[in-house]
């Protein structure tokens, strides 16, 4: 048969001013009475919370309700054949046919381009994309109620 491992205690030198530590350590290391039990769930206690005494200051009158104008009617059609140059339809607000008048706005693909240039080093250049219209988003237009009618977009 193997013999038995060596005890620990021959192989690591005990560090200074360390104690062993044992049943008799532990013992102190409790509280008198040993360690309480851990109380079940039954065994809780509930406390009703006192009243609450009345405020010393009197109440803000309330103001009266507030009433908002519902937003103004926008009737935007979805697949209407825009594009980035204006586009014979019907106003749907208007119902008249008309030609869109088109407006040029700055969208993703001007900053994008804007940021690329900027990034690349060009910095003087990075605001070309605002001038350029074939960067900008395209907005569509009623010419007679100055309805918007939809945007292409591109990107």
């Amino acid at each position: 048969m193997a013999e038995p491992p060596p005890p620990y205690e021959g192989i690591y030198p005990p560090l200074p001013g360390a104690r062993k530590f044992d049943d008799v350590a532990f013992r102190e290391l409790c509280p008198p009475g040993g360690i309480p039990p851990v109380p079940s769930p039954s065994d809780t206690v509930t406390f009703d919370a006192p009243p609450r005494p009345p405020s010393p200051y009197p109440s803000a009158p309330q103001p009266p309700p507030l009433t908002v104008p519902p937003p103004p009617h926008i009737t935007v059609l979805v697949g209407l054949p825009l594009g980035c140059n204006p586009a014979a339809l019907e106003c749907p607000q208007c119902r008249s046919r008309i030609v869109t008048n088109t407006v040029p706005r700055a969208g993703l693909m001007t900053w994008l381009v804007c940021g690329g240039l900027a990034l690349m080093g060009c910095w003087p250049c990075c605001l070309i994309p605002f001038c350029v219209q074939t960067c900008m988003d395209i907005e569509h237009y009623c010419p007679g109620c100055k309805a918007f009618l939809g945007a292409y977009k591109r990107i």
